[in-house]
């Protein structure tokens, strides 16, 4: 690389007795080495396309799987790893039980594979200033390398990076500008028992639901509403804000470093302990496993409307699938917005997030972005399908866990998957059977 373009996107590392270039490149070796271990929806697709080389990705779109090939005479192979990885997905809580239907596939051309795009995709994510980013992806139904810069003038700047460092593959990326993500919290909400997801807890957040880890019942909330973000701190939490506090922090590891400039997490997740909820008189129940609350009304994200916070019911999870694809719906429920629903409209991008006052940035990897309409206070949430939507079906399949919006108006939410989920906590589960 150009050594003013390293001089312009790459962060200076000040460690003492250490500015050797030995040890310069050893820790861009180290890095391009993390660049290269893809998360969630792109480890899939890289299983696909080791077996149908011209495999693009997948997107849903008029009812049907759209599988994107570079060649279409590899269909036979795609098919087959496609189905595997579609099928593969989700994981029943029961063997009894309401079903999702068999996913129907159609087959498209495409310039580019996958392997093609992710080849410049780890470039990019291993010499790339992620502060000069909000966010970056690779778009399967773009067919392209899609950086988001954070103004115009980093776009200026990384698009000079792009024709100084990577003339060569230019044709496989494109610059766009979009503000910073922003975390959603603050708000408030009543005090209900048994605690179940989709309900207010300190900070202003939402929980996401009870489930287990290590067999042991813990509350799931988004990292970045507890007193440290990404990062343990050992504090406590409550629901609502009015609440004594109650459960100590048992979850959420501190960010590693995963570039010049910035340090990683899978996911945007932290888990607390449910020992001491407290109860009042006639309260027999301090939380419900698997389970979120139900508001009156259903609202379409595009709409930019917040719906009801009225509880009608309650959801109950009977199915996680690890990983959801474009196009496909997702819902979910936070304590500012309530009931919204919308697509999946981009998988897998590294969202950037300032750490308080540290002097690195965090990147949430793997991150899903849909128009499900997310705001303050709705991060922590579960995002999720439901089996039946149209007869008011209280059966849902977990996705994973809402924890932010693009910072310009639109309807925006962003989402950790279960996959990412699982890696951060792999005992992860919401049913003792499942355990």
């Amino acid at each position: 690389m150009l050594q003013l373009s390293a001089a312009i996107f790459l962060a200076a590392c000040t460690v003492p007795d250490e500015p050797t270039a030995a040890r310069e490149n050893n820790l861009r070796t180290s890095i391009a080495a993390v660049a290269a271990q893809h998360e969630g929806l792109d480890a899939v697709f890289d299983t696909i396309a080791r077996e149908s080389p011209a495999f693009a990705g997948i997107v849903f779109r008029e009812g049907r799987y759209r599988v994107l090939l570079s060649d279409l005479a590899d269909s036979t192979r795609a098919r087959s790893a496609v189905m595997r990885a579609l099928n593969a997905r989700t994981v029943y809580l029961s063997s009894k039980g309401p079903r999702l239907p068999d996913p129907i596939l159609a087959f498209e051309a495409v310039r580019y594979s996958w392997q093609a795009l992710m080849s410049v995709y780890d470039r990019i994510n291993s010499t790339l200033d992620a502060s000069r980013l909000s966010a970056s992806d690779v778009d399967e139904a773009a067919n392209l390398v899609v950086l988001y810069a954070s103004t115009d003038d980093d776009a200026t700047k990384v698009r000079d990076f792009i024709r100084t460092t990577l003339s060569k593959d230019s044709s496989l990326i494109t610059v766009r500008v979009r503000a910073p993500a922003k975390p959603d919290q603050l708000t408030l909400l009543d005090r209900i028992r048994p605690i179940s997801g989709g309900l207010e807890i300190k900070p202003g957040c939402t929980a996401l639901t009870v489930g287990y880890r290590n067999a042991q019942p813990v509350l799931l909330t988004a990292s970045h509403c507890t007193d440290l973000r990404f990062r343990p701190d050992g504090g406590m939490t409550s629901q609502n804000m009015s609440s004594p506090l109650w459960g100590a922090e048992v979850h959420d590891p501190a960010a590693y470093l995963c570039s010049l400039s910035s340090r990683c997490r899978k996911a945007d997740l932290a888990a607390f302990s449910v020992s001491g909820i407290d109860l009042q008189p006639g309260e027999t129940q301090a939380y419900e496993v698997g389970t979120i609350a139900k508001p009156s009304t259903r609202n379409l994200g595009l709409n930019l409307q917040n719906g009801t916070l009225d509880i009608v019911g309650a959801f109950q999870i009977i199915a996680i699938k690890s990983w959801a694809v474009n196009g496909e719906t997702i819902e979910r429920v936070g304590r500012t917005t309530g009931w919204q629903y919308g697509q999946q409209v981009f998988s897998c991008q590294n969202i950037t997030y300032p750490s308080n006052n540290n002097p690195w940035y965090v990147r949430i990897l793997c991150t899903d972005l849909g128009n499900a309409f997310s705001q303050g206070g709705d991060s922590g949430g579960p995002v999720f399908q439901v089996v039946d939507p149209l007869s008011g079906g209280l059966n849902v399949v977990l996705l994973g866990i809402n924890h932010g919006r693009n910072t310009t108006p639109d309807a925006s939410n962003y989402y950790s998957n279960f996959n990412q989920m699982r890696q951060e906590i792999p005992s992860l589960c919401f049913s003792l059977a499942m355990c």
